[in-house]
């Protein structure tokens, strides 16, 4: 009897050690986690595989959000871009100044077959709606000029102005300069006024010189030069030469005014934001506004993921 309870302890024994090691290895394993064992039934494994889904399902869901959010914000870009008004990005200030042309018309001053009033019209764009001012010049003697040379017998006084011109004539007066003076010599002048002046688009205005209601020098009675016309005809479109021989400044305002036949005068316009300052477009600020909406939506969904 002995014997046989010896060789069932025995047995016993046998049949323990004969269990897989690998669920002893398991069972008696420290976690990585925590200093406990790792439980028996893989439970914690199984809370590893969980993780992994669910940060794979997330990664899928942030992949799939990107493609449409580029899709929105680009028909959110297109949409505004195509609502809103594209402005020109600058002012374009005027300038017909790149060449001298020979013009046949009658120089511009005082005495026998002078004009006392020359002048240039021009039309407002949306971008030039602010005058800071403009240029008329003059420059050969009318004893140098080659249409009827008459001696000159002293320096021009003369003044600049502008006006809304209506068409055929001057109408509401908007801007007298100070008195000016053309020296009695060939070179030519750039008689330039500052004007400040808020313009309208679409509306047609006239830039001219007059020497009416003007003190000369004392014995100059006949005193002309030459206004220069550019090499081109036509620079300047909405706009050209214009002249009048009344005698009186009043009757600028009153009677019809002549044109050249489709030239201008040397002419120069200046307008603000006109000199390299970029215009600031509605357009091109809704555009940035929807990019860094889509780029704080982005980021959102990083952080969220």
């Amino acid at each position: 009897m002995g014997t046989r309870n010896d060789l069932a302890v025995r047995g016993n024994a046998v049949s323990r050690c004969a269990e897989p090691m690998g669920r002893r290895r398991v069972d008696g394993m420290p976690s990585r986690r925590g200093h406990g064992p790792i439980p028996g039934d893989g439970s914690l494994l199984n809370d590893h595989a969980v993780d992994r889904g669910a940060r794979s399902a997330r990664c899928d869901r942030r992949e799939g959000a990107r493609p449409r959010l580029r899709q929105l914000t680009v028909a959110a870009a297109l949409g505004i871009a195509a609502v809103l008004p594209a402005g020109s990005a600058l002012a374009a200030n005027i300038d017909t100044t790149a060449a001298v042309g020979v013009g046949s018309v009658y120089p511009f001053g005082i005495g026998r077959n002078a004009t006392p009033t020359y002048g240039q019209t021009f039309t407002a764009d949306p971008t030039q709606t602010n005058l800071t001012g403009f240029s008329l010049f003059l420059d050969l003697r009318r004893d140098n000029s080659p249409v009827g040379p008459v001696p000159n017998d002293g320096p021009l006084n003369l003044r600049g102005y502008l006006a809304i011109w209506d068409g055929s004539k001057a109408g509401t007066l908007l801007y007298t300069g100070d008195q000016r003076t053309k020296p009695d010599t060939d070179d030519l002048v750039e008689f330039a006024f500052a004007t400040n002046e808020s313009l309208v688009a679409g509306q047609s205005y006239v830039a001219f010189l007059s020497v009416l209601g003007e003190s000369q020098a004392q014995g100059v009675t006949s005193s002309a030069f030459r206004a220069p016309l550019p090499a081109t005809s036509s620079v300047l479109a909405g706009g050209g030469f214009v002249y009048n021989n009344a005698a009186s400044l009043n009757d600028l305002f009153v009677g019809g005014w002549s044109t050249a036949g489709g030239v201008d005068l040397f002419f120069r316009a200046s307008f603000a934001d006109g000199t390299g300052t970029p215009v600031v477009e509605p357009a091109s600020l809704a555009l940035l506004g929807v990019g860094l909406l889509g780029l704080a939506c982005r980021r959102r969904c990083s952080r969220t993921g």
